[in-house]
């Protein structure tokens, strides 16, 4: 089951009708209440993505977000596991299914969570594009790093190329670059720190990376 959700979010991205909220364990995305001034969830309500799903769902991504019109037949109305407990397929928790809107002529997604209650979130290309970068935005805010030391590492993917950032990842790097940004907010324990993030979220570092690099941020931010 899915609990109801009260504590206050670390931050939050705006999806159409959806929210995506960070929190200190895992992302939420649904459409929460507004009461005494927080965001809540209700139980069974909302879709949990959990940080060891965080590559998965840059997987999904990235699939998703190269489907071009028409659709083939063997990519139509599939029902294909995105979270999975097993192989089998009724023990699928998250799933997505590509379909086609004929009235619109678009490419529409569905994903379903499934883990008690079927709770379903339907999205056009557009909204799903906004989706991915709320994603991106959030997912590595989950780690409750200090500010400073968070808005390097940004700082850093979003300045330095991939073949930096995999030398950072592989600690071949010796010294770490601060493009755009003055040394002097920055001690060699900072330094450090950064130098071992990126070695301890390696994986999900060069996804981040390789996603900006691919996909731009080019809507604005919520």
């Amino acid at each position: 089951m899915l609990p109801e959700i009260k504590t206050s979010f670390i931050d939050v991205f705006t999806v159409g009708d959806y929210k995506l909220c960070c929190y200190s364990n895992c992302l939420v995305f649904g459409v929460p209440t507004y009461e005494e001034g927080e965001l809540k969830f209700q139980s069974n309500s909302y879709l949990k993505i959990s940080e060891h799903h965080f590559l998965r769902y840059f997987q999904f991504f990235s699939k998703a977000l190269q489907m071009v019109e028409p659709l083939k037949p063997e990519e139509k109305n599939k029902e294909t596991g995105l979270i999975n407990i097993a192989e089998d397929l009724n023990s699928k928790c998250v799933t997505y299914i590509f379909s086609e809107n004929a009235e619109k002529d678009q490419i529409s997604v569905q994903i379903t969570s499934k883990y008690e209650t079927k709770v379903s979130f339907q999205f056009d290309l557009e909204e799903l594009y906004r989706f991915f970068v709320g994603f991106r935005n959030l997912c590595f805010k989950i780690y409750c790093y200090p500010i400073h030391i968070e808005v390097c590492v940004f700082n850093i993917l979003t300045n330095e190329p991939m073949t930096y950032i995999e030398q950072l990842c592989q600690n071949t790097q010796s010294e770490i670059r601060l493009p755009g940004v003055s040394y002097k907010l920055y001690n060699q324990m900072d330094l450090n720190y950064v130098s071992n993030i990126f070695v301890r979220h390696q994986k999900l570092l060069s996804k981040i990376k390789c996603s900006m690099d691919y996909y731009p941020n080019e809507i604005e931010d919520s």
